[in-house]
């Protein structure tokens, strides 16, 4: 099993555990928890390396004088991914050097 987090913060929670006099139980709740918190940080970065997207961009490096038809408020909305949650798709149609794959990949970088 693969738990780096783990293996680093075993020997401190061991010593923690005795000087607080923790059961076994609580110790292994500690380590466990130490690594899921890892995995949740770290998990974010791996799969943006995974998606290769052709540059990493994010929604508050978009210049808006580029993109014609789309306000700061919309721009606010996509960057919620509220449309996600409502089961909606978010289209990006326009010629090519206006910002389409900025706009798709700038909302989900927003949210790691």
């Amino acid at each position: 099993m693969k738990a780096p987090a783990l293996l680093d913060a075993a020997e401190r929670l061991a010593e923690r555990a005795l000087a607080e006099s923790w059961t076994h139980l609580e110790y292994l709740v500690a380590c466990l928890q130490r690594e899921v918190a890892a995995r949740d940080s770290h998990g974010g970065e791996g799969r943006i390396r995974a998606a290769r997207f052709p540059a990493i961009k994010t929604l508050e490096e978009l210049d808006l004088a580029h993109l014609r038809g789309l306000t700061r408020q919309q721009l606010a909305h996509l960057g919620t991914l509220d449309f996600i949650a409502a089961r909606e798709n978010a289209i990006f149609l326009g010629p090519p050097g206006t910002g389409k794959t900025h706009l798709a990949t700038g909302p989900r970088l927003a949210q790691n």
